[in-house]
């Protein structure tokens, strides 16, 4: 089983063979975001753009 980080408030997530870093986040309208930043995988890192939509929000056990 692999470990799997994610990490919202830095936009990060990284395990044994992937890792992203984002640079920057622009929020396009009410619900859509665009993410830019690094992606490594396997040792090459290759910037990218993430188109995300924002489906909704819990909150956890904890508050």
């Amino acid at each position: 089983m692999r470990h799997t980080m994610v990490t919202t408030v830095r936009g990060s997530f990284s395990d044994e063979e992937m890792a992203f870093r984002s640079a920057s986040t622009v929020q396009e309208s009410a619900e859509s975001f665009r993410m830019t930043g690094d992606l490594t995988i396997r040792g090459t890192t290759r910037p990218v753009e993430l188109h995300l939509d924002c489906l909704g929000s819990v909150v956890g056990p904890f508050g």
